[in-house]
């Protein structure tokens, strides 16, 4: 796998508009499919698209999943594309095993672009790193916030395959996204670790590890236990930073279950590229090296609200 990072600050790369219907999926096609200036693409294929709609397919290597996104035209307060993954597609709006099932729901996760009171025609600032099985998308939906107010209108969504999963996981997916009528995300979601067993708002996979069934909500965590917050980097964590003994940062990875109730719940593996700090001491784009063990690896520091990620946006992914 060669894990590739973009941004909006890159020479050529596409703007996301607030009032463009199409924008997002432009910046997954370069991004995924095509490449853009000297940015080489991530591997992936869009095997469909149609008006203001498109379908991706995870690269080599992946277990083939489909992400398809609509993002059509809006005049509202918010705007966003109505995102779902599929085991298999044959055209842009026909495919088996959704993820969110239609019933559960039926426009999928939503991936927002714009929020309320944001100028319509100003660029967002877009931060995008992938392999070829795994994705994850970082936007600010207020331009006008990113200086003023670090890390309000922060949202972040993901998309693909797990690691870490059992030999005979087929089905080790997610996409994550909100499920709110509103175009911010509130408090620490989705920063937020839920206990084995519970799951967490927007997470979701195909099916259960055993293959049976179809799609049902997930949840994730970082070790919460350790950091004395379920919130990732919040100011609410105990553990001091820098820690005194050594110095470090410490960073959990973030672990995905599938909720079963008391001894019946499984843990699925980690999401690639995503690491949640146990401490407090982080801003918002903060870039650093791995130490120790995680040596080789750079980060970058997504904050949201109150709530940080660590994103590795080397090609270490999985070392």
């Amino acid at each position: 796998m060669t894990v590739r990072f973009f941004s909006s600050a890159d020479v050529g790369a596409p703007a996301v508009r607030g009032n463009t219907a199409g924008d997002m999926i432009n910046v997954f096609d370069k991004c995924l499919v095509s490449g853009y200036g000297s940015k080489l693409p991530a591997g992936w294929t869009k095997p469909f698209t149609g008006t203001n709609v498109a379908v991706f397919k995870t690269g080599a290597g992946s277990r083939g999943m489909h992400l398809r996104m609509s993002e059509p035209v809006s005049s509202g307060a918010y705007a966003k594309a109505d995102v779902a993954g599929f085991e298999s597609m044959s055209d842009v709006n026909t495919g088996t095993g959704r993820f969110p099932s239609a019933a559960t729901l039926p426009d999928g996760v939503y991936w927002y672009k714009k929020y309320s009171g944001s100028a319509d025609t100003d660029a967002r600032q877009w931060w995008l790193v992938a392999s070829e099985s795994f994705v994850i998308f970082m936007i600010q939906t207020y331009p006008s916030q990113f200086v003023g107010n670090p890390g309000y209108y922060s949202e972040m969504y993901c998309f693909g395959d797990l690691e870490n999963t059992g030999p005979n996981d087929a089905y080790a997916t997610i996409i994550q996204g909100s499920t709110s009528s509103s175009g911010n995300s509130s408090g620490d979601s989705p920063m937020n670790s839920a206990s084995l067993g519970n799951t967490q708002s927007g997470l979701y996979m195909p099916r259960s590890y055993t293959g049976i069934g179809g799609s049902f909500q997930a949840g994730w965590m970082h070790d919460s236990s350790k950091a004395g917050s379920t919130s990732w980097g919040s100011s609410s964590s105990y553990l001091q930073y820098p820690h005194g003994p050594d110095g470090a940062l410490l960073l959990s990875p973030i672990w995905v279950g599938e909720p079963g109730g008391t001894n019946g719940s499984n843990l699925r593996g980690t999401v690639p590229g995503m690491w949640g700090p146990m401490q407090r001491g982080l801003s918002r784009l903060d870039m650093f090296d791995g130490q120790g063990q995680m040596a080789g690896k750079k980060f970058m520091v997504w904050a949201h609200y109150n709530t940080r990620a660590c994103i590795e946006i080397s090609d270490t992914w999985g070392s």
